[in-house]
């Protein structure tokens, strides 16, 4: 079964909540922690908090490597 996050889903207007938040999965994790996570929209793999207090996202890349990219959250008005 295919797993998307709330933020994806906002975002495609598709019409549910999502799985699980980013944000709220980010805000459980310590610097320096990651939690393994799949969403098939944006197809990553793992969440992360870094020493920087910075949201990264794990991509897979063509060699089956790991792709760190900062995730930013959009701000809420």
């Amino acid at each position: 079964m295919a797993e998307y996050s709330k933020e994806y889903c906002i975002e495609r207007n598709m019409g549910f909540q999502g799985d699980f938040s980013i944000e709220e999965e980010f805000n459980k994790l310590e610097k320096d922690n990651d939690i393994g996570i799949v969403c098939e929209g944006y197809g990553f793999i793992a969440i992360a908090r870094n020493q920087e207090d910075q949201c990264l996202l794990a991509y897979r890349d063509a060699d089956d490597g790991i792709i760190w990219d900062e995730f930013l959250f959009t701000q809420k008005n």
